[in-house]
């Protein structure tokens, strides 16, 4: 309950105009060395399985295969992303492309909010027990692009940076 309070006050502070400076447009390639290394999608799993052997009510949402879904910024290796005046839409690599509007929206069951703290664009989500940010940060020459996710669901808590180079 804390960390949801905390999640919605975060955000409540958002600007939902486009900073005339900051522009995602291109393709960008992970940086490995520069970046986290992403969670093990295995361990996850088994340890999901072992809790439905043991008779653990597990709810589907919290499950490593919904964050992967949700928040493919973590596995993904090359995004291609796309910026106007009103919304991006990001490509991820083996993901559904995904567009977002500055401001708030409801979508599959998302609550999102998508706006600017300072120099950083924020994509705050949550659904049921699941919460997570992405803010996208890029260095002053624009040519690093910074993720920062956080990813809250009812038994775990992540946090990654991935680091991204943009293409020519």
């Amino acid at each position: 309950m804390l960390t949801t309070a905390l999640l919605l006050m975060s955000c409540a502070s958002l600007e939902y105009d486009l900073p005339e400076t900051f522009n995602l447009t291109g393709n960008w390639v992970l940086d490995e060395d520069a970046s986290d290394a992403s969670f093990d999608l295995s361990k996850i799993w088994d340890s999901e399985e072992q809790g439905i052997i043991t008779g653990d009510v597990v709810n589907p949402t919290d499950s490593a295969t919904f964050i992967v879904h949700d928040f493919p910024v973590v596995v993904s290796n090359e995004i291609s992303i796309e910026q106007n005046e009103d919304s991006m839409g990001i490509q991820y690599e083996e993901a559904p492309y995904e567009d977002f509007k500055w401001g708030k929206q409801v979508r599959d069951g998302w609550r999102i909010e998508v706006g600017w703290d300072g120099q950083s664009l924020v994509v705050s989500k949550q659904r049921n027990s699941v919460q997570g940010s992405e803010t996208f940060s890029l260095n002053d020459a624009g040519r690093t692009l910074h993720v920062r996710v956080r990813i809250n669901s009812r038994d775990n808590k992540y946090t990654f940076v991935r680091v991204y180079t943009r293409q020519d």
